[in-house]
């Protein structure tokens, strides 16, 4: 499956109407600072944003567009420390799947991703990437299972426990018959046994939600930084820029009174900072999608961890409008 999170920024600041449809068209509406006002007074105002909006966006995305693509590089430096620590999983893993936040996904979430994707297509690929996740532990899971299914009755060690836990798993979600390889690499509660009692997986999930979790903390930490912004003039300082002179707009403000000044004005920040929310949150959202493709759900811990920080972003600044 092609990883469709790459390069979406670049994507849309090069092309013009992919940037519109995401970042400009969706936030040239009247918005909170609106509310009770004239349709009269909201249809001018709007025609004063329109005007300038625009121009501001296309001057503030490759601004923040260089600082924002050098977390998504630094992650991917760490998912190629943990590619490496763990090169027999990327070997199996390797072959059904592409792209660096595929690959950090499946990392962070492998039994959600075996399960939900894999087992039903590959189930032979599926069982032979869960023996490199787990170190072996799934094949010694896997043997004790068929032990157990040709007689054997008494524990002798620990795999044997787990094997009649694991044999009650595969009868518990299996209806009729013998449960096939389709039916054990598919089993969420099998497979997420397995996990739980291997060493390496567990170090293995826990090194890769580090990472992603660093990234979406840090994409936290810019947008912040950015929509704290109370005016235009003070966005233009926090991203050491200056949005260009628009003389059809300074013309059309001189003839409006101050109060509609004030509100086209305000509607302008709050439609730009609904776009800058929009730029940040983007790429977490196209993640999650990704994630869905694959079958996770959003009791996943890596759906539920992206779609965390894409609330954070849009509620910044949401108790000051009110």
């Amino acid at each position: 499956m092609k990883d469709k999170t790459a390069n979406k920024l670049n994507e849309a600041s090069g092309d013009s109407d992919l940037m519109a449809d995401i970042f400009i068209r969706p936030f040239l509406r009247a918005g909170k600072v609106m509310m009770g006002q004239t349709k009269e007074l909201a249809r001018r105002v709007m025609t004063g944003v329109k005007m300038i909006f625009p121009m501001i966006v296309a001057t503030f995305i490759p601004i923040l567009r260089e600082n924002y693509d050098k977390i998504f590089e630094e992650e991917k430096e760490d998912l190629e420390r943990i590619r490496s620590e763990y090169s027999d999983v990327y070997a199996e893993v390797d072959k059904v799947m592409s792209g660096d936040a595929q690959l950090l996904m499946f990392f962070a979430n492998p039994g959600a991703v075996a399960v939900k994707y894999l087992a039903d297509t590959a189930p032979s690929a599926t069982a032979s990437l869960l023996s490199a996740v787990t170190g072996g532990v799934f094949d010694k899971a896997l043997n004790k299972v068929k032990g157990r299914r040709r007689g054997r009755t008494s524990p002798r060690d620990i795999f044997d426990s787990y094997a009649i836990s694991f044999q009650n798993m595969l009868n518990e979600e299996k209806e009729d018959g013998e449960p096939t390889l389709r039916d054990i690499v598919g089993s969420r509660k099998f497979v997420k046994a397995v996990l739980k009692a291997s060493p390496k997986a567990n170090i293995m999930q826990k090194d890769a939600r580090a990472v992603y979790r660093k990234t979406i903390s840090i994409a936290e930490e810019q947008a912040m930084s950015v929509l704290q912004a109370k005016t235009i003039a003070e966005l233009e300082k926090i991203i050491k820029t200056q949005f260009p002179d628009n003389k059809e707009y300074e013309e059309f403000l001189k003839q409006m009174n101050d109060n509609e000044k004030k509100l086209t004005e305000a509607q302008l920040l709050e439609s730009v900072k609904g776009s800058i929310k929009k730029f940040y949150t983007k790429p977490l959202e196209d993640r999650v999608a990704m994630a869905k493709e694959f079958g996770l759900s959003d009791d996943d811990l890596w759906v539920k961890d992206h779609m965390a920080a894409i609330a954070k972003i849009n509620s910044i600044g949401v108790k000051e409008q009110a």
